[in-house]
């Protein structure tokens, strides 16, 4: 029987909440929608970028028609400043190592958004 974990890559092994949270709120002040960070993740964690989008809209923002594409650019740009290890996973992912456990990552984020992400810490 082979063992595997599967780990979630936002919140679990980096915390790429912080820059996104920052570009998205950034983005819809620009746009009509003045928003911190923390604004955003009250009122749209855990959605996908296109409802958040929509609802921003319903809200007063006036988005442009690649405003997706836009703020994932941005983003992009953002994780490949640096983002910090969760604390603690370098620790779990050695013992998962040493106990010959296989390791994957999943994420409901484009592809494009998992790599390369350059780690800012290291615990």
């Amino acid at each position: 029987m082979t063992k595997l974990v599967i780990f979630d890559c936002d919140g679990v092994l980096i915390d790429s909440e912080p820059p996104t949270l920052r570009v998205i709120a950034d983005s819809l002040t620009r746009y009509g929608l003045a928003m911190q960070p923390e604004d955003v993740a009250a009122q749209f964690t855990g959605g996908a970028l296109m409802d958040l989008g929509i609802a921003a809209t319903a809200l007063g923002a006036t988005l442009p028609d690649d405003w997706l594409t836009q703020t994932y650019d941005e983003m992009f740009m953002a994780l490949r400043e640096g983002v910090a290890l969760i604390d603690g996973i370098l620790p779990l992912l050695d013992k998962l190592d040493t106990a010959g456990i296989a390791k994957a990552i999943a994420s409901n984020g484009p592809m494009e958004k998992m790599g390369p992400i350059y780690l800012t810490s290291q615990n």
